[in-house]
């Protein structure tokens, strides 16, 4: 399996962990990476299956694929508790921007699609640091080091930390489970694709 760094981050444990709990025989192999190379991968038989959030580009370069819809992924903007602004019902993008930021590397596409936003509007993100990891970003909130934008189901689980909503929030994606039809053509990886589409029923719309 391939996953990618946020959009896979609320889909993908459900599912492993019903997956295991039905074929305890199984064993699932992950490695997380941006949604480029998670595509490259799949493209030259190196993983069977990727959970990410696809692009419109990456479903017209990738034809022979398959796509089935997990869920909807949306990132906002959160403080921890014991932020100045914590008490606040929203933020501007430019008050963001002067605020110290930790920020996913640029390799992955949702740190893209932020950035996207800043440039749009003039901005220069105040940048503290970047991190391949979600986990450092949630910590550096979670101390007042900093703000960051974090996967909106998962940042609403964390009681030290503030979501603070933003005019412009980056709308939701979905998240997608996407194979090779060969690919299905191996028992185990059929029973996932079967186990997902009972789990998310509406993924063919």
């Amino acid at each position: 399996m391939g996953l990618s760094t946020f959009s896979s981050c609320e889909a993908f444990p459900g599912l492993c962990a019903e997956f295991h709990r039905r074929y305890p025989e199984l064993r699932i192999l992950s490695r997380e990476d941006s949604t480029e190379v998670l595509f490259q991968l799949l493209d030259a038989d190196q993983t069977d299956v990727i959970f990410t959030a696809p692009s419109p580009r990456n479903r017209e370069e990738n034809s022979e694929l398959l796509f089935w819809a997990l869920n909807d992924f949306g990132l906002s903007y959160y403080v921890s508790r014991g932020h100045r602004w914590a008490r606040r019902g929203s933020v501007s993008l430019e008050e963001i921007a002067a605020e110290p930021l930790i920020m996913l590397s640029d390799r992955y596409s949702s740190a893209r699609r932020l950035e996207a936003l800043f440039t749009r509007r003039g901005l220069a993100p105040n940048v503290l640091m970047r991190t391949s990891q979600m986990f450092t970003v949630e910590r550096f909130v979670e101390s007042g080091a900093a703000g960051g934008y974090l996967p909106s189901a998962l940042g609403e689980r964390n009681k030290n930390i503030v979501r603070l909503p933003c005019p412009d929030d980056p709308p939701p994606i979905r998240t997608c489970m996407i194979w090779k039809k060969k690919a299905a053509e191996h028992p185990a990886v059929a029973d996932l694709i079967r186990l997902a589409k009972e789990m998310y029923p509406d993924g063919g719309q």
